[in-house]
Order: structure tokens, then C-alpha cells, then sequence
């Protein structure tokens, strides 16, 4: 017959593992979003190079942060309920927990930077698009106005 602190030391122990497992996972996780963010700064610096980018880029760009921040805010609250779940206990898991939990909202804070930076460069891009439009009908000779109460908008 197994007594109960054999029982809850087999349970620790499984934990203790799942854990490593999860940090295993989320630092592989980790090393792929690191390697995104390179390969979308240096489109940000070609981007920052020609002084102009177009809307349809930095879209995509500013979509792309947006999906990081999402995975960023996620793996918070995944980390978040692993700490609440080792409320009170001071083992090895419980301490990891903590520290993956720092990283993450680290991580996350990152992440919300470079979005609101995306954010502005769309802004920009649009700006910039409506500007070469406006030129565009001049050249032909339309007026914006003109064009919209034609087409009916």
C-alpha cells in the first residue's frame, strides 16, 4: 500500500517533468519567434532604406507583429495560470514557472512596441497612397470629387 506522500511526491515529480517539457517547448518557440523578428527587421531596415513603404507591406508587416502579439499575450496567461497553479509551493517548478513568466511579459511588452511602430508605418502608408492617388487624377485631370460623385460613392 503506497502511502499519500508517495502519492503526491509521484505527482510533484510528473509535473516537475511536464514542465521541463514546457520549457522546452516554449524556449523552441521562443528561438522561432527570435529568428522571425530578425528576418521582419531587416525588412525593416530596407523599408527604413528607401524612405518609402508601400501600403500593402507594411500591412502585412503590422499583421505580422499583431500575430506575435497575440502568441506573446497567450503564452502570458499560459504562464500566468502554471504560476497560480504552484501558489505556495517553493519547489523547482514553481520557481521555473516564475522565471518563464518574467520572459513571457517581457516578451509581450517587446512585442507591443513593435506593433505600435507597425501601426504608425500603416498610417504613414496610407497617407503617402492617398497622396500619390491625388496626384495621379490630377495628372489626368479628375477631380476627386468629381470621380466620386460620377461613380456614385
Amino acid at each position: 500500500m503506497t502511502s499519500r506522500i508517495d502519492v503526491l511526491k509521484a505527482e510533484i515529480a510528473e509535473r516537475e517533468q511536464e514542465i521541463v517539457r514546457i520549457t522546452l517547448e516554449e524556449t523552441e518557440s521562443a528561438r522561432l519567434r527570435q529568428e522571425a523578428a530578425r528576418l521582419r527587421q531587416e525588412v525593416a531596415k530596407e523599408f527604413a532604406r528607401t524612405k518609402k513603404v508601400t501600403l500593402s507591406d507594411a500591412l502585412d508587416f503590422a499583421i505580422d507583429i499583431g500575430e506575435d502579439c497575440i502568441f506573446a499575450d497567450t503564452c502570458v496567461k499560459k504562464s500566468e495560470a502554471k504560476v497560480a497553479e504552484y501558489d505556495g509551493f517553493a519547489t523547482m517548478g514553481a520557481y521555473e514557472a516564475r522565471e518563464v513568466l518574467e520572459e513571457n511579459l517581457a516578451e509581450a511588452a517587446a512585442a507591443q512596441r513593435k506593433w505600435y511602430t507597425s501601426v504608425h508605418d500603416v498610417l504613414i502608408a496610407m497617407r503617402d497612397t492617398e497622396r500619390e492617388r491625388t496626384k495621379y487624377l490630377e495628372k489626368l485631370g479628375l477631380d476627386l470629387e468629381t470621380l466620386k460623385k460620377v461613380i456614385g460613392c
